[in-house]
This record gives structure tokens, C-alpha cells and sequence, in this order.
């Protein structure tokens, strides 16, 4: 999961709703509002859990010194 998080949160995001549709084409009783809910919350903690991710592998650029007016 360090190589490639926004990949993996983006995945598990497809996957979470994909299994939920499943889940309710099969019978199980989940109503719109749930199934809103449960990708609501997805949609809002991955970004979140990809920034806490990427922000421990990046760097900020050296910064340049230049003379004024070059």
C-alpha cells in the first residue's frame, strides 16, 4: 500500500460500491440511504487516508536563491 496509494484507496472505493450493488441484487436489504451513506463515507475517508499516505513519501523542493531582478 506505500507504492501506490491513491491507486489502492481508488480500488478499494470501485470495490466497496461494486460489492454493495451485489449485495442488493442479492436480496440483501440495504436502503438507498444506507448505500448513500457507505459510499458517502468511502468518498470522504479515502482522499483523506491517500493524503496522510503520500504525505509521508514526498519532499518539499529545494529552495532556489536567486539575486532580486534575475
Amino acid at each position: 500500500m506505500t507504492r501506490e496509494p491513491a491507486a489502492i484507496i481508488g480500488a478499494i472505493g470501485t470495490a466497496v460500491g461494486a460489492i454493495l450493488a451485489l449485495l442488493v441484487a442479492f436480496g440483501i436489504d440495504v436502503t438507498e440511504e444506507q448505500q448513500t451513506a457507505i459510499l458517502g463515507v468511502v468518498a470522504a475517508v479515502g482522499p483523506i487516508v491517500v493524503g496522510l499516505l503520500i504525505r509521508g513519501k514526498v519532499s518539499p523542493a529545494p529552495k532556489i536563491d536567486r539575486e532580486p531582478g534575475v
